[in-house]
């Protein structure tokens, strides 16, 4: 009887072991690099579009952005969205699709003033996202 109860326990315990070994299998919880992309480029465009301030857009910008747009540029691009927008009223969806290293997407919303999407052009470099290059699509006035 001892040795019966001694060899269930190991089988439970090997059972045990078999599922978190299965559940924990590595990369099984890692988002692909499209899921990944598609993230940043919703949070990126809402946080951009909430805030309309520049620094906001240096936060994600890759470096090849930063150096080959001055801060004044992208200063005023965040001040006219802002005065010819208005504030976010309504974020809808954010489409695109990546491809290794790189991926479009754009985010609509729903501001005071009309409906428009913020294009971001994404690289990745070094393991992390970046808005390489930043558009405002309007879709008209109301």
């Amino acid at each position: 009887m001892k040795k019966a109860s001694i060899i269930a326990v190991a089988v439970i315990v090997a059972v045990l072991c078999v599922t978190a070994a299965v559940v924990n299998l590595p990369g099984q919880n890692r988002k692909t690099s499209g899921e990944e992309s598609a993230l940043f480029a919703e949070r990126a465009a809402r946080d951009i579009a909430s805030a309309w301030d520049y620094r906001v857009l240096l936060d994600y910008a890759s470096p090849e952005l930063k150096a080959a747009v001055p801060e004044s540029a992208l200063s005023d691009l965040c001040g006219r969205s802002a005065a010819e927008l208005g504030k976010v009223r309504k974020y809808y969806a954010t489409e695109g699709n990546a491809s290794g290293a790189t991926a479009g997407y754009i985010s609509r919303f729903s501001f005071e003033k009309r409906d428009a999407g913020v294009k971001l052009e994404l690289v990745k470099r070094d393991g992390q996202w970046y808005v390489n290059r930043f558009f405002i699509v309007s879709q008209g006035g109301k």
